[in-house]
């Protein structure tokens, strides 16, 4: 059923619908915004008492988010300060294991050694917490969260559209094929899904899935491979970018960061049909460059795809 009140047949279904965007704190910038207040670098470093040192806190909120650009937002701010000749301190708190553990531990290191190179500090393991009178309270510990201003990012909820299964909080249960789980003739991708990393590369990659074994269904001569997350994120820094890449799914090593491109086409979004057409380009045939890595065996995690959720973002993937 449509919004306006009409209805449309199907012979099948792929639904591409998004998370709904929250902010998670009443007393911190949420980027992008949620509402109709905008703000950006310019506003945060004008928030900062002139005097002194100033604090920004940078928080990755407990909860369904993409952190990729925090970590952008923290590097670029601490480098548009030092630029202006503002004596800042730029930190970032989160409950991820180290920074970006999504992209694994090669990936996390390199960023963590770049954040401190940069001067920006890291609290990983951290969750920050709204009380009942909007202060900010860092835990474990209860300590308050101490700074002149706080940049956040929306959480992400599912669309929790009616008649469609979805979980606890909206998001639409699929399987490694990207059907969804209790109906037929049904596929979904993209941010609505039960997929716990929130990205368009990665939901370029369920369509592709589902866009096979559709193909496959009605007598294409294809053989319907699952979906098998490779995470790409190329982070901008003000500076050289940071490209990584990581198979979620284990087995092919600990990732790789390079500032050399690590996928084709080098687009800051990933997707085989989808970076080109944003870049007004033809799809190529290839979407990997050569590799220059060497890979590092790890263990798979226990059939990823039947319990999705069950993926840890913010802890080290690839293994049990």
């Amino acid at each position: 059923e449509l919004a306006d009140g009409s209805s449309l047949g199907y012979d099948l279904l792929v639904v591409c619908a998004g998370g709904r965007l929250r902010a998670p704190y009443e007393r911190a910038f949420t980027f992008p915004p949620v509402g109709a207040v905008a703000s950006g670098i310019a506003d945060w470093l004008d928030a900062v008492p002139r005097e002194g040192r100033g604090e920004l806190a940078f928080v990755v909120p407990p909860g369904v988010s993409w952190p990729l650009p925090l970590y952008e937002l923290a590097l670029m701010t601490s480098r548009q300060a030092k630029g202006q000749g503002q004596d800042l301190q730029c930190s970032i708190f989160t409950p991820e294991a180290g920074p970006l553990i999504m992209f694994g531990t090669a990936a996390s290191e390199a960023v963590a050694q770049l954040l401190s190179v940069r001067g920006v500090a890291v609290h990983a393991g951290v969750h920050v917490h709204q009380t009942g009178d909007t202060a900010l309270v860092l835990t474990p510990g209860d300590r308050p969260l101490e700074a002149d201003v706080v940049i956040t990012l929306p959480l992400l909820e599912g669309p929790a559209i009616p008649g469609m299964p979805s979980d606890a909080k909206g998001f639409i249960p699929i399987d490694e094929h990207a059907r969804v789980r209790g109906v037929e003739d049904v596929y979904a991708a993209g941010d609505g899904t039960t997929f716990p990393i929130k990205q368009g590369g990665i939901a370029t990659q369920q369509a592709d899935a589902a866009a096979e074994h559709i193909a496959a269904g009605v007598g294409a001569a294809v053989d319907p491979n699952p979906f098998r997350p490779v995470l790409r994120g190329q982070l901008l820094t003000g500076e050289d970018s940071l490209n990584l890449r990581y198979e979620v799914a284990g087995g092919r090593g600990e990732g790789a960061a390079s500032p050399d491109y690590l996928w084709w086409p080098p687009h800051k979004i990933s997707g085989r049909y989808l970076a080109p057409w944003l870049a007004h380009e033809t799809v190529h045939a290839d979407s990997e460059p050569p590799r220059g890595h060497i890979d590092i065996e790890v263990a798979m995690p226990t059939e990823w795809h039947e319990e999705p959720m069950a993926l840890d973002p913010y802890g080290p993937l690839g293994v049990d």
